[in-house]
């Protein structure tokens, strides 16, 4: 059976998916082709604004959640028959449109990747909406925050990405007996 998995960033809220993947790896959840390749991975969390491009042959990328927050759609198109997704944020979370001034003066040369920056609040609010939609319909496995837990971009506070870890790890061994059934696990 093809697992797939698909991991929202998000900074810091990352510690969540670490407490998730935790728990998989505990209890022997085997998702196909993970860390394959670590520059393409590298290239895909370079934060825009704080991150300097990351260079692969002749292109240059930035964080891959600019275009694609939750690449549900990517998964499903390489042939994944059971999808995990992890999220970052609680089910009623969507974004706001935010202020793109600075975006446009650092990225001026980059039209594209403004327009797409500056409709990013947009599309990911409609992934959200397609996610909740697919896992009503029981096409794929959802583990997302139970609460929200305050932590900005860059948390330095220990007790704060304490708390984000150890709910990834609450919140996935809540809900491992029916990940386990959706993955027909025993």
């Amino acid at each position: 059976m093809s697992v797939g998995l698909v991991l929202e960033g998000g900074a810091m809220r990352g510690l969540y998916t670490s407490g998730v993947l935790d728990v998989f790896l505990d209890n022997d959840i085997k998702v196909e082709d993970v860390f394959k390749q670590m520059e393409v991975l590298r290239a895909t969390s370079a934060m825009p604004l704080v991150s300097k491009m990351v260079e692969l042959g002749d292109k240059k990328y930035l964080d891959g959640g600019i275009s694609d927050s939750i690449p549900i759609e990517k998964c499903k198109q390489l042939g994944y028959y059971k999808i995990i997704v992890v999220l970052t944020r609680p089910i009623d979370y969507r974004k706001n449109k935010s202020n793109s001034l600075l975006v446009k003066l650092k990225y001026k040369n980059y039209p594209n990747l403004v327009n797409t920056i500056i409709n990013r609040y947009d599309n990911y609010n409609k992934t959200v909406e397609k996610i909740i939609d697919m896992e009503k319909r029981k096409e794929i496995f959802v583990i997302r925050p139970s609460k929200r837990i305050k932590i900005k971009r860059i948390e330095k506070n220990i007790n704060i990405l304490q708390q984000m870890y150890d709910l990834g790890i609450d919140d996935c061994k809540k809900c491992l007996p029916d990940l386990k059934k959706y993955l027909n696990i025993k």
